[in-house]
């Protein structure tokens, strides 16, 4: 799944039909995901998915090419509204701070572990077929939160700097949620990710004429 797909899949839809293909998208997903925890990835198929969810295989397809793909799908949309939210934040908030604060927004203060991204995430660290589409989620956002770091400093978008920021945050998002599953600890995941991130940040300063913190 490319950046641009990655974008298109939560942009805000207006029309009719685009809504209810957002509405199909997320039930296909959720589906693979139950089958997949249910009954393990291996034993599960494109069509049995189609079935489960009421539609035909090539509807499946028409979504998503693969059912880890689908299993996936919801760490894409998580990451996707960390952009759209970073993109969101004040011009005169601190970078680190905005890219922080988009991150963290996603995730609630409440113990947040049936949330069908953290199973996505949860299933994706116990199988190597998604391990490899989750790699794919975090570069595709990687990618966009380093355009729109970019744009807000003012600088090129070939400026190893933005990169930086933006492979720092979701990789100390990801290494936060590892820790804190494995941890099995009563902090919730929110306050495991601030504290990443916290922690991260404090290797940056400034970004073209823009403070980070």
């Amino acid at each position: 799944m490319t950046s641009s797909t990655v974008r298109r899949a939560s942009d805000a839809t207006e029309t009719l039909a685009e809504r209810k293909r957002a509405v199909t998208r997320r039930a296909l997903a959720a589906v693979a995901l139950e089958l997949a925890v249910e009954h393990g990835l291996e034993n599960v198929t494109v069509p049995a998915i189609a079935a489960a969810a009421g539609v035909s295989a090539r509807t499946f397809n028409n979504y998503f090419s693969s059912k880890e793909e689908a299993v996936v799908a919801p760490i894409f949309d998580r990451a996707t509204r960390i952009v759209e939210a970073f993109e969101r934040r004040p011009a005169d908030e601190p970078l680190w701070q905005a890219v922080t604060s988009a991150i963290v927004a996603q995730f609630s203060d409440e113990a947040d572990v049936d949330l069908g991204s953290n199973a996505a995430t949860r299933a994706a660290m116990n199988n190597p077929a998604l391990r490899g589409e989750q790699l794919k989620a975090c570069a595709a956002i990687e990618e966009l939160l380093a355009a729109a770091i970019a744009a807000r400093g003012d600088v090129p978008a070939s400026d190893i700097t933005p990169r930086l920021v933006a492979g720092t945050a979701i990789t100390a998002a990801r290494i936060a949620f590892d820790h804190w599953n494995d941890a099995h600890t009563s902090s919730t995941l929110r306050a495991a990710i601030t504290q990443a991130l916290d922690i991260a940040g404090g290797n940056f300063t400034t970004l073209g004429t823009q403070e980070i913190r």
